[in-house]
C-alpha cells in the first residue's frame, strides 16, 4: 500500500446494546435513581428521572446494578438531556469497574443481543 494514496475510510463503527438495569446518579447531596435505556465505553443513557435538577457544570458518579447483582461505577458528566432521557459520557472510571463494563458489553455481543450501529463521526 502507498502511504500517499492511503484514506481514512477504514474508520471503527461502534455498536451499542440496550440494556435494563437500575442506574443511581448522585451529585453532591442530590441523588436521582433511574432506568438504564443504553450503555457503552464512553458513557450512558437514561430514563430522566422524577424531581431532576440540570446542574450541567457539575460531575455526577453513576451506579449501575446488572440483573447479575454485579455493579458498575463511573463519573460522569451531563452531555444532553431531552424529555425522556439524559446522556452522559464517562470521564473517570477506575480498572476494575473498566474491565467488568467491557466483559458485560463483549458477552452481550456474543449472545446475540440486539445492537444499534452508530455511524462514524465526520471528519
Amino acid at each position: 500500500m502507498n502511504n500517499k494514496t492511503f484514506s481514512l475510510d477504514c474508520r471503527r463503527v461502534l455498536s451499542r446494546t440496550a440494556y435494563d438495569c437500575c442506574t443511581e446518579l448522585e451529585q453532591g447531596e442530590r441523588c436521582w435513581n433511574t432506568s438504564l435505556i443504553d450503555l457503552s465505553l464512553n458513557g450512558l443513557l437514561v430514563e430522566h428521572p422524577e424531581n431532576w435538577t440540570d446542574n450541567v457544570s457539575d460531575l455526577f458518579h453513576a451506579t449501575i446494578r446488572l440483573e447479575d447483582g454485579s455493579v458498575i461505577e463511573m463519573d460522569v458528566v451531563l452531555t444532553h438531556s431531552e424529555n425522556h432521557s439524559l446522556g452522559f459520557r464517562c470521564v473517570s472510571i477506575d480498572f476494575d469497574n473498566l474491565s467488568s463494563l467491557r466483559h458485560m458489553l463483549e458477552s452481550g455481543r456474543n449472545e446475540g443481543e440486539v445492537h444499534m450501529s452508530v455511524p462514524p463521526l465526520a471528519d
